[in-house]
């Protein structure tokens, strides 16, 4: 059973379980194992980048956004935005009771907040971890689960698992997500740091 697209993991849970009175549930399921995973899951295949136009003291984050990693003004990479949180944020205000180019930003929900507030529109990069598409009868596959389908089999069967009361199979499925997500982690962490090849000779 190849577990490649969305159908193809919901078949193959339902084989794993040995479980054929599950087909209504195995959408909530699959949802619920996407859900734990965008809270998690932070990889090199999910970093995207775009532009946020900064023109007031507010700007609407992407919908696919999990995480923010830089804020920069465009063409300058050197020239980044320092994030702060909610309160130190808050302190910092007093600072700049007028407008200016701004020097600070914070998240609000799914906003991006600005200090100075912005005294006209800047252009910024934003460099951010983009959350799972998710899967759907539309959607069928995504990078994840072409990749990794050992992470969405395991983040979905834990769900399965729960909804039958199987607490051995629930805890089976949840080392076997943190093992694979431990992995994918040093296997992420490789693939920043190049290498240089060994020269081999032959004996003479």
């Amino acid at each position: 059973m190849s577990f490649l697209t969305y159908s193809g993991l919901k078949s193959a849970v339902a084989d794993w379980m040995d479980r054929t009175d599950l087909t209504s549930r195995m959408a909530d399921f699959v949802q619920l194992g996407e859900a734990r995973l965008n809270r998690i899951l932070r990889t090199q295949d999910q970093i995207t980048v775009a532009t946020l136009t900064a023109s007031s003291e507010y700007a609407n984050l992407p919908s696919d956004w999990a995480q923010t990693s830089r804020l920069n003004y465009s063409g300058n990479p050197l020239d980044k935005l320092t994030f702060l949180a909610v309160d130190s944020f808050e302190d910092e205000r007093a600072n700049y009771p007028a407008g200016g180019k701004p020097k600070y930003y914070t998240i609000v929900g799914r906003r991006a907040r600005f200090l100075p507030v912005p005294d006209t529109s800047y252009s910024l990069t934003h460099i951010y971890w983009a959350s799972i598409p998710a899967l759907s009868d539309s959607n069928t596959s995504n990078w994840l689960l072409t990749a990794h389908p050992d992470i969405y089999l395991n983040a979905t069967l834990y769900f399965a698992q729960r909804f039958v009361r199987d607490a051995e199979g629930m805890n089976e499925a949840d080392a076997d997500l943190v093992r694979a997500i431990g992995e994918l982690g040093v296997s992420d962490d490789r693939s920043k740091m190049p290498t240089t090849p060994r020269m081999r000779t032959k004996p003479i």
